[in-house]
């Protein structure tokens, strides 16, 4: 019996398929070498990319400008939306002005009825005929007001000239009475001053024996009579008189009362005219603020108050502008195990979260600002890094896209090249490292 036919006896498999098996193996083996060989060598000579993640956000340069409103109010009309260019003074927003406008619509019409009568008792005052209602043009209710505070003025004026010509009346009699009184005081003395002549004459001529007592004694009766008289009349003089100077003091009182009452009344009422002009003042001050203007040039980036009617808040922010000029930066967070890998000027891939990830590519940008000391985040108490970078260029942005401010970041910042020996090797060593350290 031969070997072949022993070996075929004692595998039950013949010559031909062993020799198939082996050839197998050597190949299997071959083959593995040879990945082993080129993962190996890959793993050693391949140079992969590290980098250092961040997280952060579209900023811009400058700070956004913020369009408030002092008092608040109703809103009544939007006129811009994100993304709108606006110039400085164009007009984002109006609010309601109704309350506004019927507030100085009342204290105007105050303002003109009292500054009617103020018109009207400065005439008083001044004594004159007609009310200065100024230079400026008026309304028809003005105009009314003024018409009616001008009657007032000739009424009262009317009165108080029918008042002094009654008593001019007055004074005129008691003169004329006077007048007539003098004129027979006049005449009484006269014959006073004949009936003492007599009475002397007749009282020598009595004494003589010459004229009879009787007639002495009538004699003396009339001039007592006359000196009576005169003395009576005298009396009715002086209270004429008395009369007289007290009607023309009452005539020229009541002039002088009336404007002193007008210039009382004027004073009273001018604290209030000031008062009233300041209010409208400060109300059209206000409406003119109900119009929210642009305060410089820019993209409007945000606006929080989006309602007609939304009630605004005094000091709330209703736009949100980016300044003209400003530029684009990204602002993100490094934590402070990885800062000693960041440099200013270190490429950087960004990667914009809010646009579809498939369909936007990465966009190469460049670090230039590295935070000089950690900050603390006051929701998670974690320490990190503020760093920016700024895109060299995003003309691989989708058409119709646009960078915006506050738009998600994802930043990846390139640091040394590495093999993949040495990722695998890394964690070894720093576990060997720790290891041989430890006490």
């Amino acid at each position: 019996m031969t070997f072949a036919s022993t070996f075929e006896h004692d595998t039950g498999r013949s010559p031909q398929d062993e020799f198939g098996v082996m050839r197998q193996l050597l190949m299997a083996g071959v083959l593995g070498l040879a990945l082993i060989g080129g993962f190996g060598g890959w793993a050693v000579y391949a140079q992969l990319n590290s980098a250092v993640i961040g997280r952060g956000a579209i900023k811009v340069d400058r700070e956004l400008r913020l369009a408030q409103h002092l008092e608040g109010g109703m809103l009544a009309e939007i006129l811009v939306k994100p993304g709108d260019r606006v110039a400085a003074g164009d007009i984002m927003m109006r609010l309601d002005t109704v309350e506004l406008e019927t507030a100085i619509a009342v204290r105007r019409a105050q303002l003109a009825d009292m500054s009617a009568q103020a018109a009207r008792f400065a005439a008083e005052r001044d004594g004159l005929i007609m009310i200065d209602s100024g230079s400026e043009p008026q309304d028809a209710m003005t105009q009314e007001l003024f018409a009616s505070e001008a009657l007032l003025l000739r009424q009262s004026q009317q009165e108080r000239a029918t008042t002094r010509a009654a008593l001019g009346l007055r004074r005129e009699r008691l003169q004329h009475e006077t007048a007539g009184l003098v004129s027979r005081q006049a005449s009484i003395g006269s014959q006073l001053s004949l009936a003492q002549v007599e009475l002397e004459r007749t009282r020598t001529l009595v004494e003589r024996g010459s004229f009879a007592p009787s007639q002495l004694m009538q004699i003396e009766s009339e001039t007592l009579r006359l000196a009576g008289e005169q003395s009576e009349i005298a009396s009715l003089i002086a209270q004429n008189s008395a009369q007289v100077e007290e009607i023309t003091l009452e005539i020229d009182r009541i002039q002088s009362t009336a404007a002193l009452e007008a210039h009382r009344s004027l004073r009273e009422i001018e604290p209030r005219l000031m008062e009233l002009r300041q209010e409208i003042t400060a109300l059209e001050t206000r409406l003119s603020r109900s119009v929210i203007r642009a305060p410089e040039a820019g993209i409007v980036n945000e606006v929080p108050v989006n309602t007609v009617g939304q009630i605004i808040a005094p000091g709330e922010t209703v736009v949100k502008l980016v300044p003209e000029g400003a530029d684009l930066v990204i602002e993100f967070q490094i934590s402070p195990t990885d800062i000693d890998q960041i440099t200013i000027g270190q490429e950087a891939r960004l990667k914009f979260l809010s646009f579809n990830q498939r369909t936007t590519p990465e966009i190469l940008g460049i670090v230039t600002h590295v935070g000089a000391a950690s900050q603390l985040d006051p929701n998670s108490r974690a320490e990190y890094f503020l760093a920016q970078a700024l895109p060299v260029k995003n003309d691989a942005l989708p058409e119709g896209t646009a960078l915006m401010p506050g738009m998600p970041v994802e930043v990846y910042v390139k640091t040394a090249s590495r093999t993949p020996a040495d990722f695998f090797l890394q964690p070894i060593r720093d576990s060997f490292r720790r290891a041989m350290t430890e006490e």
